[in-house]
């Protein structure tokens, strides 16, 4: 059963769509931005799992990774205010730590409802992926572009680097990135459309640095979002 991409796809939107700018702040001020992005994530699982919810297993595996993505969310934030070094790691962590309790909450799931009807649409596991693979290139691909442009620039010598891209800045790259890892996902010739990168860096230099526009090393980054997105696809179905 799919309850594994299910859950992951709850976390994704969760975690980046629906995580605005104004409850990223809030969580850095206070454990109530914190609850509140937890409260969003349940609000989003229950939706998504809304035909099982006449299974009592489902209300508590909800409730058990709320618990899980508090503590951990509250972890995090308490880290990045004591250490002052690179945030990518503890995103990474986070990330990876979020997955693998996921993982343990869809095995419970599929052994407990193992009866259960999947609906025709959930039953697709390739659609399932796709759809987590679309948000992580677009929203979570701006995360990841903004560590790897640190990265080139940390290298190159560069010592001036811009905060973090708000949300008028990153929807522009969010459209291309989902468009191009549609295009990659759908194959044939509809795999042009990563053309459009190239073409959109070109016109849209990247905000994050002060050194002159990295057109090439923004295009790859770019292109690597979308194509890996696009292979887990490929892969995973």
């Amino acid at each position: 059963m799919n309850f594994f991409y299910l859950l992951l796809l709850a976390h994704v939107v969760g975690d980046f769509p629906l995580q605005n700018d104004a409850i990223f702040r809030l969580k850095q001020k206070s454990m109530t931005g914190v609850v509140v992005h937890v409260i969003i994530f349940a609000a989003v699982a229950l939706i998504i799992l809304s035909p099982f919810l006449a299974q009592p297993v489902v209300w508590a595996t909800v409730f058990m990774l709320s618990v899980v993505h508090l503590l951990l969310d509250h972890l995090k934030v308490k880290m990045t205010r004591r250490q002052s070094g690179d945030r990518f790691r503890y995103f990474l962590a986070d990330q990876a730590l979020h997955i693998f309790f996921i993982g343990l909450a869809a095995y419970w799931l599929s052994q407990s409802m193992t009866d259960a009807a999947m609906p025709g649409l959930y039953a697709n596991r390739r659609r399932l992926i796709s759809a987590n693979a679309l948000i992580v290139a677009g929203f979570a691909g701006s995360v990841l572009l903004f560590y790897a442009e640190k990265l080139v620039i940390q290298r190159m010598g560069g010592d001036r680097l811009a905060a973090f891209p708000n949300q008028r800045q990153r929807w522009p790259g969010i459209i291309i990135r989902t468009i191009a890892a549609a295009g990659a996902i759908a194959g044939g010739w509809y795999t042009l459309l990563l053309l459009i990168i190239p073409l959109f860096v070109r016109l849209h230099p990247c905000w994050f640095h002060l050194l002159k526009p990295l057109w090439l090393h923004e295009s790859l980054a770019h292109l690597l979002i979308c194509t890996a997105c696009a292979a887990w696809v490929w892969l995973g179905a």
